[in-house]
């Protein structure tokens, strides 16, 4: 999977707080706006339950901390702080979120930029010709129903496509420690440190909270959510090309992609299942699940939430002479 952050290159050169992404700013002024606006679903969205992990010499680790704006991984049992202006991320499927919750309020994201000269673009808008400053500012309050040890924010930042869609290749992320979390008690983050986006460009923001490196559900998780089904359905398509390139006039099963955790409801024990539940389901010509057949002994709520969560994987498809071609799989879920 691409890496969740790519730095790009500014006309001043940010600090490590600036990492990979902003707040999207036009020089008349700041252009931020928090994830919601731009899509506001009713329907649920597949959880995501994520890890950040960070790319050291080849190898992923997750982040398991933050040091003021900077995030540590833990190599060989040392903890190490990243502070290399280039680093790169990558969001990955966690298996389940921290219990309870945290309420993101009163969040915002500011840029600014302190030119020293200015010129007109092609539109006539006046635009810095140098800057002498660059900053980028974020600030939110963090309200746990519980107590969480060592906590820190994750906040994520993108730019829409043409098609007002989240363009996956434009992410970015800024860090910050929280420190314990009280039950009840408003706790403030912020950022001062923020990279700036490039001048006339929008981008939209929503905050993450972990513990120890596991997510915490928010008030505004449901975002999160979709930004990441929304990126594992653009990143599937775009490599499906290369899969078929690689196979060509070839025989190959199907290879699963994303595979979902399964998450039983609140209050569902997975010991009162039947410990023999097999899924079927077909894998159609583009890697999509569809035809779930989870059986007649599975009933309730259980039920629905594994059809979910099932539907929600992909795959490369099976391929018959290079051709992609719908299959059937059958698979033991193996919950108790």
């Amino acid at each position: 999977m691409s890496p969740l952050s790519r730095r790009i290159q500014p006309s001043s050169p940010p600090g490590w707080g600036r990492v990979l992404l902003t707040f999207s700013l036009a020089f008349a002024g700041v252009q931020c706006a928090s994830a919601v606006e731009w899509y506001n679903d009713p329907a649920q969205p597949v959880p995501h339950p994520t890890l950040i992990a960070a790319t050291v010499d080849g190898k992923a680790y997750p982040v398991v901390g933050v040091d003021g704006e900077h995030p540590q991984i833990v190599v060989d049992g040392v903890t190490v702080t990243l502070r290399s202006k280039s680093q790169s991320f990558q969001p990955m499927r966690g298996a389940a979120y921290a219990p309870g919750l945290v309420h993101a309020t009163n969040y915002d994201s500011t840029s600014e930029i302190t030119a020293k000269a200015f010129s007109y673009d092609k539109n006539g808008q006046k635009v810095p010709m140098g800057t002498s400053d660059l900053d980028g500012y974020f600030h939110g309050s963090f309200t746990a129903d519980e107590n969480f040890p060592d906590c820190y924010f994750v906040v994520l930042y993108y730019r829409l496509s043409p098609r007002g869609e989240p363009d996956v290749h434009t992410t970015a992320l800024a860090f910050g420690h929280l420190g314990d979390l009280k039950a009840g008690q408003e706790t403030v983050g912020k950022n001062f440190h923020a990279y700036v986006a490039p001048v006339g460009q929008r981008y939209y923001f929503v905050p993450m909270v972990f513990s120890k490196g596991r997510e915490i559900r928010t008030n505004v998780s449901n975002q999160v959510d979709r930004f990441f089904r929304h990126q594992e359905i653009v990143l599937h398509r775009e490599l499906v090309p290369a899969y078929l390139e690689k196979f060509k006039g070839m025989d190959h099963a199907a290879i699963p992609y994303v595979r979902v955790p399964i998450q039983l409801p609140e209050g569902v024990d997975a010991h009162t299942l039947p410990s023999d539940l097999v899924a079927t389901f077909s894998v159609t010509e583009s890697g999509e699940v569809d035809s779930i057949q989870l059986g007649e002994r599975l009933v309730g709520p259980a039920r629905e939430a594994i059809r979910q969560d099932l539907a929600a994987w992909l795959f490369m498809p099976r391929l018959k002479q290079g051709s992609p071609v719908r299959t059937v799989i059958s698979m033991p879920l193996g919950l108790n």
